[in-house]
C-alpha cells in the first residue's frame, strides 16, 4: 500500500495520512493502532516502523481568543451558570453570610456550594486574563 503525508495527530495512536486507492486515487486515511480493520492496524505499524516515509509532528494550533471565549462560552453553558448568574449568586451568599458575622474566607470554607461557584468563577476570571494577553 502506497502512503504519503503522513502527520501525527492530538489524539494519540492516530496518524493520518493519504493512501492510494486503485479506483479512487489518493484519499485521506487516518491508522490507528486499534482500528477496527486490519488495514489501519497494519498502516500504523508501517508509520511507526519508519517504512511509509517521514511523519510530520503535530503542531497544536495557536490559541486565540475566539477560541479562550469559545471555551467560557461552553463552560458557562454546560455549568448553567453564565456570569450574571454567578455574580448574583456569589452576592447573595456574601450577603447572608455578612449577616450571620461570617466572613467570605470563613463562607468559603463551611459553604461547599458557595465554594464550587466561587471556584468556578475564578476559572472563569482566569481565562479572561488568558484572552487579554492574547
Amino acid at each position: 500500500m502506497q502512503a504519503r503525508n503522513l502527520k501525527a495527530t492530538a489524539t494519540q495512536n492516530v496518524i493520518e495520512m493519504e493512501i492510494y486507492h486503485p479506483i479512487y486515487g489518493w484519499i485521506p486515511f487516518a491508522a490507528s493502532p486499534s482500528d477496527g480493520e486490519q488495514l489501519g492496524i497494519d498502516l500504523y505499524a508501517q508509520a511507526i516502523a519508519g517504512s511509509l516515509g517521514p511523519i510530520t509532528p503535530y503542531v497544536a494550533p495557536a490559541l486565540t481568543a475566539a477560541m479562550v471565549q469559545a471555551t467560557i462560552n461552553k463552560m458557562e453553558r454546560d455549568a448553567i451558570l453564565p456570569r450574571p448568574v454567578r455574580e448574583f449568586l456569589l452576592l447573595a451568599a456574601i450577603k447572608e453570610a455578612t449577616a450571620l458575622g461570617l466572613s467570605e474566607p470563613q463562607l468559603y470554607v463551611t459553604n461547599n456550594a458557595y465554594k464550587k461557584v466561587k471556584d468556578f468563577d475564578a476559572s472563569i476570571v482566569a481565562l479572561r486574563l488568558q484572552m487579554e494577553s492574547l
